[in-house]
This record gives C-alpha cells, structure tokens and sequence, in this order.
C-alpha cells in the first residue's frame, strides 16, 4: 500500500533523529520539574521537526493504458494470387471496426517483393518486444500459407494467437520443389533439372498440372507436370551468367 504522504528532509534522517531525542529528553526534564511552558516548547520543537523533515501530501493521478491487439499481416507477393489480398483487407477491417473501446490496434506489415517466403515469426518477435506486455491482448496472424521462418522459442502463454487465412473453400497449398540442378552449364549445350510438384492437404497425387517455365523473364516451354512425381526438363544455355 502506498502512503499519500512522503518526506523530502532537508537534513539527513539520522540528525532529525538526534535532534528529536534531545528534544524529547529536554521536554521530558521540563515536564518533572513543572517547568512552565513546556508544553509551547514541546508543539515549537515538533514544528521544527516537522520542518526539517518536509512532509509533503502525495496525490496519484492514474490512467488505465488501453489493451493492444496485434495484427501481423502478410503483405508479400503470393498475396497478389486471386481475390487474397480483397480477402485479407475485409478481415482487417471488420477486426479493426470490431475491437471495443479502450482496446487498440497495432499492425505490422510483412512484406518484400523476392522469393524468401512469409518471414511472419521475425517481425512477430520484433513487435513483441516493443510492447509491454501487460497490454496485449491478443496477436492475429493474417496469412495465406505457412511462414517460411520458425516461431520465437516462447511466445506469452496466455495470450491467444489466431491466424486468418484468406481463401476461397476448397483452396489448397502448391509447392514446386527443385530436386537437382547443375552447378554450373556450358554455352550452347542444354541444362538438365529435376524438380516435384506437391500439392499440401489434398490427395491428388498423379494428376497433371501445368508448369510454365522461364529463362530470362521469357516463357519458353510449358509442361505437364504430375503432381508428387519427379520430372525432369532440359533447356538450352544460351549465354553465360
């Protein structure tokens, strides 16, 4: 419990003390022998007591901070495919116009524009650490597929974590897998790779998909592709680098 007076003493506590014992003895002697005006010299040394001592009344003003709820959102370029990004902003904002009073929102774009996945769990990390955690109230994870790093090695216990996936029903993950590829090819001679199709929470294994593929930004062969079997293709090198 916390008292609302506090003391700023203009001299050091163990010489108030002495003063008040030598205080204390003269009254007392003054006390037995009837002396008159004891008790004047009595409230005039508590005075000055209370002087040295310098109470001060101490008021609290206090003001609840508001819960945060934190939304990681997936922001990188597999969110582009079909009506994923529509999706994934309507969530966003039925949560953000959902959250009750005293409770605010806090959003932290995941994003880039290279193949290195949906690193959700570094920025998830980062922004954990920049809010005190007497305030979160919960964490969204607004994606559409499987981050590509691993979790922080503690996440708070007791604060739930949701993740919303925005898809259409019946939606599924696809993966191309690389198998082999040479370390390195010659001018003019053709390049062997090797690579798998898979398809992640159905089983369809051996049906076909096509397969576009690219040198140089160009399209130059189209393939059926049969989903969880290794293919092989050839391509030409054209040039070096």
């Amino acid at each position: 419990m916390t008292l609302p007076v506090v003391f700023a003493p203009l001299v050091p506590w163990p010489l108030i003390a002495g003063l008040a014992l030598i205080a204390a003895l003269l009254v007392g002697i003054g006390l037995l022998r009837r002396a008159r005006g004891s008790l004047l010299r009595l409230a005039g040394l508590i005075f000055l007591l209370a002087v040295l001592a310098s109470p001060r009344w101490q008021v609290q003003t206090t003001a609840a901070l508001p819960d945060t709820v934190l939304v990681i959102r997936d922001q990188t370029p597999s969110m582009a495919i079909g009506r994923r990004a529509a999706l994934a902003s309507a969530a966003y904002r039925h949560l953000a116009a959902s959250l009750p009073a005293g409770v605010s929102l806090r959003t932290v774009d995941v994003g880039g524009a290279g193949g290195d996945g949906s690193p959700l769990f570094g920025k998830l990390k980062s922004a954990l650490a920049a809010l005190p955690r007497r305030q979160l109230a919960g964490i969204v994870l607004l994606s559409d597929g499987e981050a590509t790093d691993a979790p922080p090695a503690r996440l708070p216990g007791d604060v739930p974590l949701s993740l919303l996936i925005p898809a259409a029903p019946g939606e599924t993950d696809r993966s191309l897998r690389l198998l082999s590829a040479p370390r390195y090819g010659l001018v003019g001679h053709a390049a062997t790779l090797s690579f798998e199709v898979r398809d992640h929470g159905v089983d369809d294994a051996g049906r076909t998909v096509p397969v576009r593929i690219s040198v140089d930004g160009q399209a130059v062969r189209t393939l059926d592709a049969r989903i969880g079997r290794p293919e092989t293709v050839r391509l030409p090198v054209a040039h070096a680098g």
